[in-house]
């Protein structure tokens, strides 16, 4: 399958929006049990905790996925660590895209001065957590009861990479 990885950007709403919320319906993937508003998506192109976005696009510009790099916490003393996210058009995974996005983030990480990966995974996204094993991420704890989505409760898994 052909992609590119370039940054998220305004053509990309409609996709964005498309993808996220097959999750938010579907999937333990969203914290978020409802759709979020449209103007959201301008917080993932230059909110203040953003560090980079992107997104996987086929050679029709279509967005085949997208993926951000955020602050982990507003503290100067752990700016050395961030927060990965990704979500996949769910026809297109296992294509090598979170791969892609994932090394793209890693890469910009380190040129900020980031060595200090962390993922937040529900522990009934059994896809997401195989995902991150693969690319090197350890589980670095559990948050137990979190989360209630479609009547079941979920931990939160938090999952770290040391890039």
């Amino acid at each position: 399958m052909d992609f590119n990885i370039v940054k998220l950007e305004m053509k990309h709403k409609a996709d964005v929006i498309r993808i996220f919320l097959h999750y938010v319906e579907n999937s333990f993937a969203a914290y978020s049990s409802t759709m979020w508003p449209e103007e959201r998506f301008n917080l993932l192109l230059n909110g203040p905790d953003i560090i980079c976005a992107y997104c996987a696009e086929d050679e029709n510009n279509r967005a085949l996925g997208f993926a951000l790099l955020k602050k982990f916490h507003p503290g100067d003393a752990v700016k050395r660590t961030a927060e990965v996210t990704y979500f996949l058009d769910p026809e297109h995974t296992r294509y090598g895209l979170g791969k892609a996005l994932l090394d793209r983030m890693s890469a910009d990480a380190k040129l900020v001065g980031i060595d200090n990966l962390v993922a937040s995974v529900s522990s009934k996204n059994e896809p997401s957590i195989r995902f991150h094993k693969k690319n090197g991420f350890k589980e670095a704890g559990r948050i137990r009861d979190a989360g209630r989505k479609f009547n079941e409760d979920f931990d939160i898994a938090l999952f770290q990479k040391r890039i």
